[in-house]
């Protein structure tokens, strides 16, 4: 029982705040290059449900705080990437957002509470499966954007390292649980293994082009050095024959 407390309350508490490594990382850089804007804002949606679920159904006000939490970083995020990215006038955007977010989620609040004294079991499982299938459906944007660019430079360690260990957490936090649940399982795993692929791949791409910096750095120095190989040396020897030579000589050789 202790376990599973500590264990999710270390989970929410990693998921509550991994997106603060990126906002930051974006504001030191002044750049969102190879961060997806479609990614935040699936992710927005997804809280967005997530949290109507939770406050519906009278969950833990744990569960409640992280998603809004999540939505507004989520929404500084999707900001950054609108104004570094496409110079987009910010406070309009996310003022926009958070106007819709605050609607679907009041929307599917009464939609759950409806379902449920209408006692709908199917459909009250389903909007708490969707918002996990929209956190996963949220990697693919990135994805594509890596593969597109052929850099992950965009994504902050911190953040990935963060979400890693969120989704650990709840793994385990689930292990201690008197009934498995199958589908949050499901759900946390996949989480974990899209967190960890991504992780490799921009570990993989920054050996790469540092590997890469490093062959260019040796072939400029070979080339330097090839270059001071071949200049012409000077001697003592050489400006005296110099001296001794006649007008048509040094005019013959280039030396005047």
């Amino acid at each position: 029982m202790i376990a599973r407390e500590v264990f999710g309350s270390l989970s929410l508490l990693f998921w509550s705040f991994q997106l603060v490594p990126q906002i930051w990382k974006m504001h030191r850089e002044k750049s969102a290059e190879g961060v997806s804007e479609l990614m935040m804002l699936i992710w927005v949606v997804s809280c967005a449900l997530y949290a109507a679920y939770a406050v519906a159904l009278d969950l833990a006000v744990t569960l409640v705080i992280q998603p809004e939490l999540f939505i507004l970083f989520a929404i500084i995020c999707h900001g950054q990437c609108l104004y570094y990215g496409r110079q987009t006038a910010t406070a309009c955007a996310m003022l926009a957002t958070t106007a819709v977010c605050a609607g679907l989620q009041i929307g599917s609040i009464y939609g759950i509470e409806a379902a449920n004294r209408k006692s709908l079991t199917g459909v009250v499982t389903m909007m708490g499966i969707v918002p996990a299938v929209l956190m996963d459906i949220g990697f693919f944007p990135q994805y594509w954007e890596v593969w597109t660019t052929k850099s992950a430079h965009g994504i902050s360690y911190g953040f990935l390292v963060m979400d890693t260990f969120g989704a650990s957490f709840a793994i385990l936090s689930l292990v201690f649980h008197d009934h498995f649940d199958p589908i949050a399982a499901a759900t946390y795993i996949s989480v974990l293994a899209l967190d960890l692929t991504l992780l490799l791949v921009k570990i993989a791409l920054a050996l790469r082009d540092r590997a890469k910096l490093r062959r260019e750095a040796t072939c400029y120095d070979g080339k330097q050095t090839k270059e001071l190989s071949i200049a012409p040396v000077i001697t003592e020897s050489t400006i005296v024959v110099r001296m001794g030579a006649s007008d048509r000589e040094k005019e013959a050789a280039g030396w005047v």
